[in-house]
């Protein structure tokens, strides 16, 4: 599922789709498939929403998976998969999304995989610790804080570890941070 401005943010489906003019996706109100015949498997790009910034609302996401559906089952497609769709609200987090998924297509043999970590280098995660860390908005914020912030947006294994060695080497909160002993 892509936006229909087709601006990718999320770096592991921009990693499978390096290789496509994705210009020559168009979407329509009556056409919200487009397919990309990619041997051995079927790119099907399905413009979910206008434009990468518009929130998700949680009756699109259930009437999309629904054309998801009924796009499978009309083309024999026996199975697909998906990257993680997260939203803001508990009406629209990944929790909630899993849980269409499964009563949508509980009766069907379709098997669907949903792709939720995500294949970021060692570069790009501090990257976005230090953005998350470091900006005016993370305020050098604790390890909690940060990880709480992170997990908005991001998952990785051992994002908490990362974190803490971020931090244990920030310069400033070295520098700033209080030390109370204890008799």
């Amino acid at each position: 599922m892509i936006p229909e401005d087709k601006i990718i943010t999320n770096p592991a489906v921009r990693e499978v789709i390096k290789n496509i003019d994705l210009n020559k996706i168009q979407f329509s109100d009556t056409n919200k498939f487009y397919t990309i015949d990619s041997e051995p498997n079927l790119l099907v790009f399905y413009g979910l929403k206008p434009t990468h910034t518009t929130p998700l609302n949680a009756e699109v996401i259930y009437l999309a998976i629904n054309d998801i559906k009924t796009f499978c089952m009309s083309n024999k497609i026996n199975a697909f998969s998906t990257n993680k769709l997260d939203g803001p609200t508990s009406l629209t987090g990944y929790p909630r999304i899993r849980t269409m998924f499964r009563h949508i297509f509980k009766a069907t043999d379709i098997v669907v995989k949903i792709y939720v970590g995500q294949q970021l280098t060692s570069e790009e995660k501090q990257q976005i610790i230090y953005e998350h860390h470091n900006s005016p908005l993370g305020g050098h914020s604790g390890v909690s804080r940060t990880v709480k912030r992170l997990k908005l947006n991001y998952n990785w294994r051992h994002m908490k570890k990362d974190v803490k060695y971020y931090i244990k080497h920030c310069e400033l909160c070295q520098k700033n941070k209080s030390h109370v002993k204890t008799n």
